[in-house]
Protein backbone atom coordinates (compact mmCIF):
# COMPACT_ATOMS: atom_id res chain seq x y z
CA UNK A 1 0.00 0.00 0.00
CA UNK A 2 2.99 2.39 1.03
CA UNK A 3 4.03 2.14 -2.53
CA UNK A 4 1.09 2.80 -4.21
CA UNK A 5 0.40 5.57 -2.70
CA UNK A 6 4.60 6.85 -3.54
CA UNK A 7 3.26 6.05 -6.78
CA UNK A 8 -0.11 7.80 -6.74
CA UNK A 9 1.95 10.96 -5.12
CA UNK A 10 4.38 11.08 -7.92
CA UNK A 11 1.96 11.17 -10.69
CA UNK A 12 0.00 14.05 -8.63
CA UNK A 13 3.60 16.00 -8.22
CA UNK A 14 4.51 15.31 -11.83
CA UNK A 15 0.83 17.19 -12.70
CA UNK A 16 1.27 20.06 -10.52
CA UNK A 17 4.33 20.68 -10.10
CA UNK A 18 6.46 18.88 -13.00
CA UNK A 19 9.56 16.83 -12.13
CA UNK A 20 11.32 18.87 -9.89
CA UNK A 21 8.40 18.44 -6.87
CA UNK A 22 8.23 15.11 -8.15
CA UNK A 23 11.50 14.53 -7.34
CA UNK A 24 10.81 16.22 -4.24
CA UNK A 25 7.97 13.76 -3.17
CA UNK A 26 9.89 10.89 -3.83
CA UNK A 27 13.46 11.67 -2.10
CA UNK A 28 11.64 11.45 1.23
CA UNK A 29 10.51 8.09 0.16
CA UNK A 30 13.23 6.83 -1.86
CA UNK A 31 14.42 3.51 -0.15
CA UNK A 32 10.86 1.97 -0.44
CA UNK A 33 10.94 0.37 -4.18
CA UNK A 34 9.86 -2.59 -3.92
CA UNK A 35 10.48 -5.82 -5.57
CA UNK A 36 8.79 -8.86 -5.80
CA UNK A 37 8.90 -12.17 -7.14
CA UNK A 38 7.41 -14.96 -8.54
CA UNK A 39 8.61 -18.73 -8.67
CA UNK A 40 7.85 -20.44 -11.94
CA UNK A 41 10.04 -23.43 -11.11
CA UNK A 42 12.03 -24.64 -8.41
CA UNK A 43 13.10 -23.28 -4.89
CA UNK A 44 14.31 -19.63 -4.85
CA UNK A 45 17.03 -21.00 -2.35
CA UNK A 46 18.88 -21.75 -5.11
CA UNK A 47 19.70 -18.06 -5.95
CA UNK A 48 21.20 -17.41 -2.09
CA UNK A 49 23.90 -15.49 -2.44
CA UNK A 50 23.02 -14.28 -6.06
CA UNK A 51 22.69 -10.24 -6.16
CA UNK A 52 21.08 -8.42 -9.08
CA UNK A 53 21.97 -4.46 -9.50
CA UNK A 54 19.85 -2.43 -11.98
CA UNK A 55 19.32 1.18 -12.69
CA UNK A 56 16.03 2.72 -13.66
CA UNK A 57 15.26 6.24 -15.33
CA UNK A 58 12.44 8.33 -15.92
CA UNK A 59 12.24 11.63 -18.12
CA UNK A 60 16.01 11.14 -17.87
CA UNK A 61 16.08 13.25 -14.48
CA UNK A 62 14.73 10.90 -11.78
CA UNK A 63 17.23 7.92 -10.97
CA UNK A 64 16.92 4.74 -9.27
CA UNK A 65 19.96 2.39 -8.76
CA UNK A 66 18.25 -1.01 -7.02
CA UNK A 67 20.57 -3.90 -5.68
CA UNK A 68 18.24 -6.85 -5.36
CA UNK A 69 19.34 -10.09 -3.08
CA UNK A 70 17.55 -12.53 -5.52
CA UNK A 71 17.28 -15.09 -2.64
CA UNK A 72 15.93 -12.42 -0.48
CA UNK A 73 13.90 -9.73 -2.92
CA UNK A 74 11.70 -8.09 0.05
CA UNK A 75 14.99 -7.06 1.08
CA UNK A 76 16.45 -4.79 -1.74
CA UNK A 77 18.01 -1.68 -1.09
CA UNK A 78 17.41 1.42 -3.54
CA UNK A 79 20.09 4.80 -3.87
CA UNK A 80 17.44 7.67 -5.44
CA UNK A 81 18.55 10.76 -6.94
CA UNK A 82 17.32 13.56 -9.04
CA UNK A 83 19.45 15.14 -11.54
CA UNK A 84 19.96 16.19 -14.85
CA UNK A 85 22.69 13.91 -16.41
CA UNK A 86 20.79 10.41 -16.47
CA UNK A 87 22.75 8.12 -18.51
CA UNK A 88 21.35 7.86 -22.19
CA UNK A 89 20.35 5.21 -23.77
CA UNK A 90 23.15 3.08 -25.23
CA UNK A 91 24.05 3.25 -29.04
CA UNK A 92 22.35 0.26 -30.47
CA UNK A 93 24.44 1.58 -34.03
CA UNK A 94 27.64 1.84 -33.13
CA UNK A 95 30.07 0.50 -35.14
CA UNK A 96 32.48 0.84 -38.15
CA UNK A 97 30.69 0.61 -41.58
CA UNK A 98 33.14 0.38 -44.68
CA UNK A 99 31.17 0.36 -48.01
CA UNK A 100 32.71 0.23 -51.69
CA UNK A 101 30.12 3.14 -53.28
CA UNK A 102 30.17 2.12 -57.01
CA UNK A 103 28.59 -1.68 -55.01
CA UNK A 104 25.37 0.91 -55.23
CA UNK A 105 25.75 3.66 -57.12
CA UNK A 106 22.86 3.93 -59.06
CA UNK A 107 20.89 7.11 -58.65
CA UNK A 108 17.33 8.61 -59.92
CA UNK A 109 16.57 11.95 -58.98
CA UNK A 110 13.80 14.70 -60.41
CA UNK A 111 14.26 17.49 -61.69
CA UNK A 112 18.01 16.18 -61.83
CA UNK A 113 21.20 17.61 -60.78
CA UNK A 114 24.55 18.98 -62.55
CA UNK A 115 27.73 17.18 -62.26
CA UNK A 116 29.21 19.67 -59.73
CA UNK A 117 26.27 18.74 -57.11
CA UNK A 118 25.66 14.98 -57.10
CA UNK A 119 24.58 13.11 -54.31
CA UNK A 120 26.92 10.68 -54.95
CA UNK A 121 30.25 9.63 -53.74
CA UNK A 122 33.35 12.66 -55.42
CA UNK A 123 35.46 9.70 -56.29
CA UNK A 124 32.93 8.20 -59.08
CA UNK A 125 32.02 11.84 -60.38
CA UNK A 126 34.83 11.34 -62.89
CA UNK A 127 33.39 8.18 -64.58
CA UNK A 128 30.04 10.21 -64.67
CA UNK A 129 31.52 13.02 -66.36
CA UNK A 130 33.23 10.87 -68.77
CA UNK A 131 30.07 9.61 -70.00
CA UNK A 132 27.93 12.46 -69.18
CA UNK A 133 30.01 14.66 -72.03
CA UNK A 134 29.27 12.45 -74.35
CA UNK A 135 25.45 12.07 -73.70
CA UNK A 136 22.74 14.64 -75.43
CA UNK A 137 19.55 15.91 -73.50
CA UNK A 138 17.24 13.73 -73.04
CA UNK A 139 18.93 10.48 -74.16
CA UNK A 140 20.53 7.39 -72.21
CA UNK A 141 23.70 6.54 -72.54
CA UNK A 142 25.85 3.85 -71.55
CA UNK A 143 29.61 2.78 -71.41
CA UNK A 144 32.12 0.01 -70.34
CA UNK A 145 35.35 2.05 -68.80
CA UNK A 146 38.30 1.01 -67.01
CA UNK A 147 38.17 2.87 -63.37
CA UNK A 148 41.90 2.21 -63.24
CA UNK A 149 42.05 5.18 -65.44
CA UNK A 150 40.58 7.58 -63.59
CA UNK A 151 41.21 6.14 -59.85
CA UNK A 152 44.46 4.56 -58.01
CA UNK A 153 42.70 2.50 -56.10
CA UNK A 154 38.92 1.22 -55.13
CA UNK A 155 36.88 3.90 -53.41
CA UNK A 156 36.27 3.44 -50.38
CA UNK A 157 32.92 5.23 -48.00
CA UNK A 158 33.44 4.72 -44.10
CA UNK A 159 30.24 5.66 -41.11
CA UNK A 160 32.20 6.01 -38.10
CA UNK A 161 29.44 5.73 -35.42
CA UNK A 162 31.06 5.44 -32.24
CA UNK A 163 29.42 7.12 -29.14
CA UNK A 164 28.56 5.09 -26.67
CA UNK A 165 25.18 6.81 -26.35
CA UNK A 166 23.29 7.61 -28.67
CA UNK A 167 24.07 10.75 -30.80
CA UNK A 168 22.08 13.51 -30.72
CA UNK A 169 22.06 14.11 -34.55
CA UNK A 170 19.86 17.16 -34.00
CA UNK A 171 23.56 18.96 -33.71
CA UNK A 172 24.90 19.22 -36.99
CA UNK A 173 28.18 18.73 -35.65
CA UNK A 174 27.57 15.21 -34.62
CA UNK A 175 25.69 13.97 -37.64
CA UNK A 176 28.97 15.59 -39.47
CA UNK A 177 31.75 13.54 -37.26
CA UNK A 178 30.26 10.30 -38.67
CA UNK A 179 31.22 11.54 -41.98
CA UNK A 180 34.64 13.19 -40.77
CA UNK A 181 36.95 14.03 -43.88
CA UNK A 182 39.90 13.17 -41.74
CA UNK A 183 38.18 9.98 -41.38
CA UNK A 184 37.51 9.29 -44.79
CA UNK A 185 41.26 10.34 -46.02
CA UNK A 186 42.53 8.13 -43.33
CA UNK A 187 40.39 5.11 -44.40
CA UNK A 188 41.13 5.63 -48.21
CA UNK A 189 44.71 5.76 -47.90
CA UNK A 190 45.13 2.93 -45.60
CA UNK A 191 43.00 0.33 -47.28
CA UNK A 192 44.41 0.55 -50.97
CA UNK A 193 42.38 -1.89 -53.06
CA UNK A 194 44.18 -2.16 -56.40
CA UNK A 195 42.10 -3.09 -59.02
CA UNK A 196 42.34 -5.96 -61.15
CA UNK A 197 43.61 -5.54 -64.80
CA UNK A 198 40.65 -6.65 -66.55
CA UNK A 199 37.91 -4.87 -64.27
CA UNK A 200 35.56 -2.52 -66.33
CA UNK A 201 32.38 -0.83 -64.81
CA UNK A 202 29.37 0.13 -66.61
CA UNK A 203 28.27 3.43 -66.57
CA UNK A 204 25.13 4.92 -67.32
CA UNK A 205 23.82 8.28 -67.79
CA UNK A 206 20.12 10.15 -68.22
CA UNK A 207 20.17 12.98 -69.02
CA UNK A 208 16.44 15.28 -69.21
CA UNK A 209 15.61 17.87 -71.88
CA UNK A 210 17.26 20.76 -70.41
CA UNK A 211 20.56 18.51 -69.86
CA UNK A 212 20.26 17.78 -65.80
CA UNK A 213 21.46 14.16 -64.89
CA UNK A 214 18.53 12.21 -63.67
CA UNK A 215 19.45 8.82 -63.54
CA UNK A 216 23.30 7.35 -63.20
CA UNK A 217 24.23 4.11 -62.18
CA UNK A 218 27.48 2.36 -62.42
CA UNK A 219 27.79 -1.76 -62.40
CA UNK A 220 30.55 -4.23 -62.47
CA UNK A 221 30.70 -6.35 -65.44
CA UNK A 222 32.31 -9.07 -63.68
CA UNK A 223 32.39 -11.03 -60.47
CA UNK A 224 33.51 -8.93 -57.52
CA UNK A 225 34.02 -8.87 -54.02
CA UNK A 226 30.89 -8.36 -51.86
CA UNK A 227 31.78 -7.87 -47.85
CA UNK A 228 30.21 -6.81 -44.93
CA UNK A 229 31.44 -5.59 -41.94
CA UNK A 230 32.10 -6.54 -38.18
CA UNK A 231 32.84 -4.63 -35.45
CA UNK A 232 32.65 -3.64 -31.62
CA UNK A 233 33.28 -0.84 -30.01
CA UNK A 234 34.18 0.36 -26.72
CA UNK A 235 34.79 3.66 -24.55
CA UNK A 236 37.73 5.02 -26.70
CA UNK A 237 38.28 1.99 -29.16
CA UNK A 238 37.11 0.36 -32.38
CA UNK A 239 37.69 -3.07 -33.52
CA UNK A 240 36.70 -4.19 -36.29
CA UNK A 241 37.40 -6.18 -39.67
CA UNK A 242 35.62 -6.97 -43.66
CA UNK A 243 34.41 -10.48 -43.93
CA UNK A 244 32.76 -11.52 -47.34
CA UNK A 245 29.93 -12.52 -47.81
CA UNK A 246 28.83 -16.16 -47.75
CA UNK A 247 26.96 -15.55 -51.18
CA UNK A 248 28.15 -18.04 -54.00
CA UNK A 249 31.30 -16.35 -55.52
CA UNK A 250 31.65 -13.73 -53.05
CA UNK A 251 36.01 -12.94 -52.32
CA UNK A 252 37.58 -10.42 -50.11
CA UNK A 253 39.29 -7.82 -52.18
CA UNK A 254 42.92 -7.69 -52.54
CA UNK A 255 44.78 -6.65 -49.13
CA UNK A 256 48.21 -6.52 -50.30
CA UNK A 257 48.49 -3.04 -50.41
CA UNK A 258 46.83 -2.66 -46.90
CA UNK A 259 49.86 -2.00 -44.00
CA UNK A 260 49.87 -5.39 -41.92
CA UNK A 261 47.50 -7.34 -44.71
CA UNK A 262 44.02 -8.59 -43.44
CA UNK A 263 42.94 -8.95 -40.22
CA UNK A 264 41.35 -6.88 -36.79
CA UNK A 265 42.35 -3.55 -37.15
CA UNK A 266 41.81 -0.83 -34.31
CA UNK A 267 40.74 2.99 -34.46
CA UNK A 268 41.20 4.88 -31.08
CA UNK A 269 38.90 8.38 -30.71
CA UNK A 270 37.41 10.41 -28.26
CA UNK A 271 33.62 11.31 -27.56
CA UNK A 272 32.63 14.44 -27.04
CA UNK A 273 29.56 16.51 -26.01
CA UNK A 274 26.46 15.23 -27.55
CA UNK A 275 27.75 12.07 -28.89
CA UNK A 276 30.62 14.14 -31.13
CA UNK A 277 33.24 12.08 -31.92
CA UNK A 278 37.21 13.01 -32.79
CA UNK A 279 38.98 10.16 -33.93
CA UNK A 280 43.12 10.00 -34.11
CA UNK A 281 43.39 9.24 -38.29
CA UNK A 282 47.18 8.05 -36.83
CA UNK A 283 45.83 5.44 -34.86
CA UNK A 284 44.28 3.40 -37.54
CA UNK A 285 46.48 -0.20 -37.52
CA UNK A 286 46.20 -3.51 -38.05
CA UNK A 287 46.76 -5.19 -34.81
CA UNK A 288 45.81 -9.26 -35.37
CA UNK A 289 46.51 -11.04 -39.12
CA UNK A 290 44.09 -13.48 -40.08
CA UNK A 291 44.13 -15.33 -43.33
CA UNK A 292 41.96 -14.39 -45.83
CA UNK A 293 41.34 -17.85 -47.60
CA UNK A 294 41.11 -19.84 -44.18
CA UNK A 295 39.23 -17.98 -41.84
CA UNK A 296 35.63 -15.75 -42.39
CA UNK A 297 34.54 -13.32 -39.15
CA UNK A 298 31.44 -13.92 -37.18
CA UNK A 299 31.19 -11.40 -35.20
CA UNK A 300 33.46 -9.39 -32.27
CA UNK A 301 32.62 -8.79 -28.67
CA UNK A 302 34.51 -6.88 -25.48
CA UNK A 303 34.03 -7.48 -22.47
CA UNK A 304 32.62 -5.14 -20.33
CA UNK A 305 36.45 -4.29 -18.93
CA UNK A 306 37.60 -4.11 -22.64
CA UNK A 307 40.08 -6.13 -21.55
CA UNK A 308 39.31 -9.08 -23.95
CA UNK A 309 38.37 -9.13 -27.09
CA UNK A 310 36.35 -12.34 -28.19
CA UNK A 311 36.65 -13.22 -32.26
CA UNK A 312 33.96 -15.64 -33.72
CA UNK A 313 34.90 -17.04 -36.89
CA UNK A 314 34.58 -20.19 -39.43
CA UNK A 315 37.58 -22.06 -40.16
CA UNK A 316 37.37 -25.11 -42.12
CA UNK A 317 33.77 -25.80 -41.71
CA UNK A 318 34.04 -25.09 -37.35
CA UNK A 319 32.82 -22.77 -35.54
CA UNK A 320 35.94 -21.74 -33.18
CA UNK A 321 36.11 -18.30 -30.50
CA UNK A 322 39.69 -16.64 -30.15
CA UNK A 323 40.13 -14.79 -27.27
CA UNK A 324 42.43 -11.49 -27.77
CA UNK A 325 44.37 -9.40 -24.85
CA UNK A 326 43.40 -6.17 -26.00
CA UNK A 327 46.55 -4.48 -24.58
CA UNK A 328 49.45 -6.73 -26.20
CA UNK A 329 46.77 -8.19 -28.86
CA UNK A 330 48.18 -11.85 -27.83
CA UNK A 331 46.24 -14.83 -28.24
CA UNK A 332 45.49 -15.68 -24.74
CA UNK A 333 43.29 -19.23 -25.76
CA UNK A 334 40.61 -20.44 -28.41
CA UNK A 335 38.12 -23.25 -28.54
CA UNK A 336 35.84 -24.93 -30.86
CA UNK A 337 31.81 -24.04 -30.56
CA UNK A 338 29.32 -26.78 -31.27
CA UNK A 339 28.10 -26.67 -34.57
CA UNK A 340 24.97 -25.21 -35.25
CA UNK A 341 22.35 -25.28 -37.85
CA UNK A 342 22.75 -22.78 -41.13
CA UNK A 343 20.71 -20.13 -40.51
CA UNK A 344 19.62 -17.27 -42.92
CA UNK A 345 18.66 -13.70 -40.73
CA UNK A 346 19.48 -10.32 -41.68
CA UNK A 347 23.46 -8.97 -41.04
CA UNK A 348 24.14 -5.95 -38.93
CA UNK A 349 23.79 -2.35 -41.04
CA UNK A 350 26.69 -2.03 -43.58
CA UNK A 351 25.92 1.48 -45.07
CA UNK A 352 24.60 4.71 -43.68
CA UNK A 353 21.57 4.22 -44.96
CA UNK A 354 21.01 1.39 -43.04
CA UNK A 355 20.99 -0.76 -46.16
CA UNK A 356 21.33 -4.42 -44.73
CA UNK A 357 23.51 -7.66 -46.24
CA UNK A 358 21.13 -10.75 -45.93
CA UNK A 359 23.36 -13.61 -45.22
CA UNK A 360 23.68 -16.98 -44.07
CA UNK A 361 25.47 -18.04 -41.25
CA UNK A 362 26.48 -20.75 -38.77
CA UNK A 363 23.85 -20.81 -35.67
CA UNK A 364 25.84 -19.14 -33.35
CA UNK A 365 27.34 -16.26 -34.10
CA UNK A 366 27.50 -14.10 -30.75
CA UNK A 367 28.92 -14.68 -27.38
CA UNK A 368 27.80 -13.54 -23.91
CA UNK A 369 30.86 -12.85 -21.55
CA UNK A 370 29.66 -13.36 -18.08
CA UNK A 371 30.96 -13.34 -14.47
CA UNK A 372 33.49 -16.57 -14.75
CA UNK A 373 31.73 -17.75 -17.77
CA UNK A 374 31.01 -17.06 -21.30
CA UNK A 375 27.93 -18.15 -23.27
CA UNK A 376 27.81 -18.59 -26.78
CA UNK A 377 24.45 -17.55 -28.10
CA UNK A 378 22.60 -19.24 -31.25
CA UNK A 379 18.85 -19.10 -32.49
CA UNK A 380 17.52 -21.66 -30.49
CA UNK A 381 20.12 -22.91 -28.36
CA UNK A 382 23.32 -21.46 -26.23
CA UNK A 383 26.24 -22.87 -25.29
CA UNK A 384 27.44 -22.61 -21.69
CA UNK A 385 31.44 -22.66 -21.41
CA UNK A 386 33.02 -21.98 -17.69
CA UNK A 387 36.22 -19.90 -17.11
CA UNK A 388 39.25 -21.61 -15.05
CA UNK A 389 41.33 -19.23 -13.22
CA UNK A 390 44.20 -19.62 -15.55
CA UNK A 391 41.56 -17.97 -18.05
CA UNK A 392 40.69 -20.72 -20.41
CA UNK A 393 37.06 -21.48 -21.51
CA UNK A 394 35.61 -25.16 -20.72
CA UNK A 395 32.30 -26.08 -22.67
CA UNK A 396 29.87 -27.76 -19.93
CA UNK A 397 26.58 -28.15 -21.61
CA UNK A 398 23.78 -26.88 -23.87
CA UNK A 399 20.20 -25.40 -23.67
CA UNK A 400 17.24 -23.40 -24.39
CA UNK A 401 17.50 -20.24 -25.43
CA UNK A 402 15.01 -18.43 -23.11
CA UNK A 403 12.19 -16.81 -24.16
CA UNK A 404 12.89 -12.99 -24.34
CA UNK A 405 16.54 -13.64 -24.88
CA UNK A 406 17.79 -10.89 -27.84
CA UNK A 407 21.42 -11.51 -28.86
CA UNK A 408 21.18 -8.21 -31.42
CA UNK A 409 21.65 -5.05 -31.61
CA UNK A 410 21.74 -4.90 -27.80
CA UNK A 411 22.26 -8.32 -25.47
CA UNK A 412 19.75 -7.97 -22.93
CA UNK A 413 21.21 -11.46 -20.98
CA UNK A 414 23.56 -11.10 -17.94
CA UNK A 415 25.11 -14.57 -16.79
CA UNK A 416 27.05 -15.53 -13.67
CA UNK A 417 29.07 -19.14 -12.58
CA UNK A 418 30.23 -19.73 -9.31
CA UNK A 419 31.17 -23.06 -9.79
CA UNK A 420 28.43 -24.65 -8.87
CA UNK A 421 25.11 -23.21 -10.54
CA UNK A 422 24.73 -21.27 -13.84
CA UNK A 423 22.73 -17.66 -13.44
CA UNK A 424 21.04 -16.48 -16.24
CA UNK A 425 19.34 -13.02 -16.28
CA UNK A 426 16.74 -10.85 -18.63
CA UNK A 427 15.80 -7.89 -18.71
CA UNK A 428 12.84 -6.83 -21.33
CA UNK A 429 14.92 -5.58 -23.92
CA UNK A 430 12.00 -4.55 -25.76
CA UNK A 431 9.66 -2.24 -23.22
CA UNK A 432 12.78 -1.96 -20.61
CA UNK A 433 10.19 -2.59 -18.26
CA UNK A 434 12.25 -2.44 -14.82
CA UNK A 435 12.93 -6.12 -13.27
CA UNK A 436 13.97 -9.09 -14.85
CA UNK A 437 13.78 -12.97 -15.25
CA UNK A 438 16.35 -15.32 -13.81
CA UNK A 439 16.67 -18.77 -14.72
CA UNK A 440 19.51 -20.81 -12.71
CA UNK A 441 20.93 -23.92 -14.10
CA UNK A 442 23.21 -26.89 -11.80
CA UNK A 443 26.36 -28.37 -13.36
CA UNK A 444 24.98 -30.36 -15.70
CA UNK A 445 22.33 -27.98 -16.62
CA UNK A 446 19.15 -29.23 -15.37
CA UNK A 447 16.93 -25.93 -14.42
CA UNK A 448 17.20 -25.38 -10.27
CA UNK A 449 14.85 -22.37 -10.09
CA UNK A 450 13.07 -19.98 -12.44
CA UNK A 451 11.32 -17.23 -11.48
CA UNK A 452 10.48 -13.46 -12.66
CA UNK A 453 11.23 -10.22 -10.45
CA UNK A 454 9.07 -7.35 -10.61
CA UNK A 455 9.44 -3.75 -9.29
CA UNK A 456 7.22 -0.99 -7.84
CA UNK A 457 8.69 1.54 -9.88
CA UNK A 458 6.42 -0.79 -12.81
CA UNK A 459 3.18 1.53 -11.63
CA UNK A 460 4.88 4.93 -11.76
CA UNK A 461 3.60 7.52 -14.74
CA UNK A 462 3.52 10.70 -14.78
CA UNK A 463 3.37 13.74 -17.04
CA UNK A 464 6.37 16.29 -18.24
CA UNK A 465 6.92 18.88 -19.95
CA UNK A 466 7.59 18.11 -24.10
CA UNK A 467 8.55 21.72 -24.75
CA UNK A 468 7.69 25.29 -23.15
CA UNK A 469 3.67 25.38 -23.89
CA UNK A 470 2.70 21.81 -24.23
CA UNK A 471 2.12 18.68 -21.33
CA UNK A 472 1.85 15.20 -22.37
CA UNK A 473 2.21 11.86 -21.11
CA UNK A 474 5.35 10.73 -19.56
CA UNK A 475 7.37 6.94 -20.62
CA UNK A 476 6.91 4.73 -17.65
CA UNK A 477 10.05 4.19 -15.36
CA UNK A 478 12.27 1.97 -17.57
CA UNK A 479 15.72 0.46 -17.27
CA UNK A 480 18.70 2.50 -18.22
CA UNK A 481 19.78 1.35 -21.43
CA UNK A 482 23.31 0.97 -20.74
CA UNK A 483 25.55 -2.73 -20.61
CA UNK A 484 26.93 -1.82 -17.26
CA UNK A 485 23.58 0.24 -15.99
CA UNK A 486 20.61 -1.99 -17.33
CA UNK A 487 21.29 -5.06 -15.56
CA UNK A 488 24.43 -7.09 -13.50
CA UNK A 489 24.00 -10.35 -11.87
CA UNK A 490 26.97 -11.32 -9.23
CA UNK A 491 27.25 -14.76 -6.74
CA UNK A 492 28.20 -13.03 -3.28
CA UNK A 493 28.81 -16.36 -1.51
Amino acid sequence: MKQAIAAFLLCLSLVLGGVALAAHTLQEDAGQVAVTAISRQGDPAAAQGLVATQSCQYAQTLLWDLTIPLDRPAQSTTAFSAQRDVPAAANDDAGVYLRFPHQDATLSAEPGYFLDNLPTSPALGPLYEQVARRTPPGQTRTEILNPSQFLDAYPLQVTLDLAGQSPDYSQAETFESQFDPSAQEAFQAFFRFPFAPDTRWKVTVTKDQDGLLTQLAIAPTGEEFLTGTVSTVGAHTAYFTLTPSTQTGSTLPDFQQVPGGYGLYRLRFLTGEGGRVQIDPDSLEMVYPLDPRAVSVLSLTLSPQEDTLFLVTIQEGQTRCLVLDTETMDLRTAFSIPAGKPTQHLEASVSAEDEVLSRTQYDVTQVLPGENCLLALGQETFHFFSQTPEGHYQYRWSGRLPDGLLSFPVCNARAAWNGEKLALGIYDGETLTTGLSLWIYDREGTILYQGDYATSLEQVYGWHAADADTLTTGSPVQVVERKDRALTLSWKS
